[in-house]
């Protein structure tokens, strides 16, 4: 059990991913998910207040001050009043006198912790504190270390005597706290040890011309390659849809950072923000963005070339296809009318600089980067792993 996802599965994105299948799309299977939706929301302002790390965020991710004790105060006992409500059906028992009692037990515990904690340090004459970040007393610094321990023991959750105090010898002494993916929580914030923080080098920002440049070394390789055999017709359903267009928001958004031309950054953007329901509609708190319709289109487009390829012929050397199939989407989509708003900026530069023809190999080189990281880890994890079975084997060996 991966005790990490289960803070992602209690979140407002499942919420919104519900009432997305209830509203937009009519599922049967999603009628009189009203209840599910509730406390699924009701959950993750939970976590959204006992994860609270900064005074500068919004809502109730935002830390406890003297400012919204009073707010938070008040749902923490609408919380409680809830989970105490809880059954596990109806009629049935209380769900804190079923097998299933230790998570809600821990709730409760942590609001009535809560509770003293404001009263003490926040809400009295004399606050010991102006704001207090409820991270800070989480036991994921707890997760991380032991998950480190494991860690340096080659994944030994069983460590002798000696083998711990090496490995808690080293943290302590030579190293920093890093996350490890096979560890029980996802850390939030950086945790170390030491007092002056090892440095890290900062991202490399891609360079967009390069990328380009690459896709364009692997033209050539298009036309050596046999003609092959009709691919099958594709069809995108709604829902498809409006996941192709919320990833193209996503796209936009990393083109803004990269990219350096105003005009370029322009055209990625619609005129008019579309009011029809989509899932970036139910998703959004002010912050998705909503991508233009030729960058919608273009994305469509390398969605149908990468089911074509890559799903459908189930394709081991994915990556390679995709670096070959990537100008034929450019192809397929050149003898079209995109980006409009820059037809008379594409002459302001020499013919091999054409920044309407690199936009469009921009996104769509970040569509299929994106969609294919997607894939290879689901591909990854649903591949059977012996892994764990011979690690109890051989860490538990003669106990």
């Amino acid at each position: 059990m991966k005790v990490k996802l289960v803070a992602q599965l209690f979140s407002s994105s499942v919420a919104d991913a519900i009432d997305y299948c209830h509203n937009k799309l009519k599922l049967q299977d999603f009628i009189g998910s009203e209840a599910a939706v509730e406390f699924l929301r009701l959950i993750n302002t939970l976590f959204d207040v006992l994860n609270s790390r900064s005074i500068r965020q919004h809502g109730y991710k935002k830390a406890v001050s003297k400012q919204n004790a009073d707010l938070y105060l008040q749902f923490m006992h609408k919380a409680k009043a809830y989970i105490l409500s809880l059954k596990e059906s109806r009629g049935g028992l209380s769900i804190l006198e079923s097998r299933r009692k230790t998570g809600f037990l821990g709730f409760l515990i942590c609001i009535k912790s809560f509770d003293a904690v404001v009263a003490k340090m926040i809400s009295s004459e004399r606050p010991g504190l102006i704001y207090f970040p409820l991270y800070k007393v989480s036991q994921d610094h707890v997760e991380l270390l032991f998950s480190a321990v494991r860690f340096h023991g080659g994944s030994n959750d069983n460590p002798t005597a000696l083998q711990f105090r090496s490995a808690y010898r080293k943290l302590h002494i030579n190293a920093e706290i890093k996350y490890t993916a096979s560890g029980n929580c996802i850390p939030l914030t950086d945790v170390k040890i030491l007092t002056v923080s090892s440095s890290v080098s900062s991202k490399t920002v891609i360079n967009v011309t390069s990328q380009c440049t690459s896709m364009v070394e692997h033209e050539s390789s298009v036309d050596e390659q046999p003609t092959e055999m009709a691919l099958p017709c594709v069809f995108l359903s709604e829902c498809t849809n409006d996941t192709v267009y919320y990833m193209a928001g996503f796209i936009v958004k990393k083109l803004s950072v990269s990219l350096k031309c105003s005009p370029c950054i322009s055209a990625l953007y619609p005129e008019n923000i579309p009011t029809s329901l989509s899932l970036i509609s139910y998703q959004s708190e002010g912050k998705l963005i909503h991508p233009s319709n030729d960058v919608f289109s273009i994305c469509k487009e390398c969605e149908i070339v990468f089911r074509q390829h890559i799903i459908k012929n189930e394709s081991e050397n994915s990556k390679l296809i995709i670096m070959r199939k990537a100008p034929e989407v450019l192809n397929r989509i050149q003898s079209r009318s995109y980006f409009s708003i820059l037809n008379q900026h594409q002459f302001d530069t020499e013919p091999t600089e054409n920044h309407l023809v690199h936009l469009m190999r921009c996104v769509i080189f970040q569509y299929f980067k994106v969609r294919l990281s997607y894939y290879c880890k689901n591909f990854a994890m649903n591949k059977e792993s012996v892994r764990q079975f011979y690690k109890h084997i051989v860490n538990f060996k003669g106990q």
